[in-house]
């Protein structure tokens, strides 16, 4: 990672790039509407919310598992991206651990750290947590990212 970052480049960076995906109405990631809450350069840290969408609910009324996945894995990944020093990254593994259900209309906070950061591989961890629940924990996952050559233009 370059020297020149700052935490507030860091800020700049993460809500450029998930105001652009937001923007891209044909990518998957753009209908989950993530919202930046907060990011720590010294911690490896980066919170975003979400709001649970109609589309989103599974036949129980509650936020589908591959959409609970989907926002770990895309917070990892903004995340990830920051720190691979703009280079293009791709998921190796991950794993979601679903422990309360999730209605709609409820915002959630993805918060995920980075707990390991080599020259190939990222290792993050986080939880998904509702804010309006007392800070309730629905789910934590961890992901390993794999580090490309090829840096975004």
């Amino acid at each position: 990672m370059n020297e020149i970052y700052s935490q507030e480049h860091m800020e700049e960076s993460i809500k450029k790039f998930v105001d652009g995906i937001n923007r891209q109405d044909t990518r998957f990631m753009s209908f989950m509407k993530a919202e930046f809450v907060r990011c720590s350069l010294e911690k490896k840290e980066l919170t975003l919310k979400f709001k649970v969408l109609e589309w989103e609910l599974n036949s129980q009324n509650s936020l589908h598992g591959g959409i609970i996945s989907s926002m770990f894995d895309s917070t990892f990944g903004f995340l990830g991206h920051y720190f691979s020093d703009n280079r293009y990254i791709a998921t190796i593994s991950l794993t979601t651990n679903y422990l309360k259900p999730i209605w709609k209309d409820e915002e959630i906070e993805v918060r995920v750290k980075i707990s390991s950061l080599g020259k190939k591989v990222i290792n993050l961890m986080g939880e998904m947590v509702i804010p309006k629940r007392n800070e309730t924990i629905a789910g934590t996952s961890t992901a390993s990212f794999m580090i490309l050559d090829h840096k975004y233009k």
